[in-house]
């Protein structure tokens, strides 16, 4: 579902936008789900942030359950 909404934008971009056939709505959308999973995975990088760590010192000290197993 779509919904209407009035954005203020640049004339020199507006003006370029419709010279090579860029549609503002979609390009707005695709831009706002650009930012918005970047803001997510910023979100869960600081929420996670200490169990990332906590588990990259026990790999430290401890390795990963397949050290064991590499020939190589």
């Amino acid at each position: 579902m779509k919904s209407r909404t009035n954005v203020s934008i640049d004339r020199t971009l507006y003006e370029a936008a419709k010279r090579n056939g860029i549609s503002l709505s979609r390009a707005l959308e695709d831009a706002l789900r650009d930012r918005l999973a970047e803001l997510e995975a910023e979100h869960w990088l600081r929420e996670n942030r200490g169990r990332i760590a906590a588990y990259s010192e026990y790999v430290a000290e401890h390795g990963v359950f397949s050290d064991s197993l590499r020939d190589f």
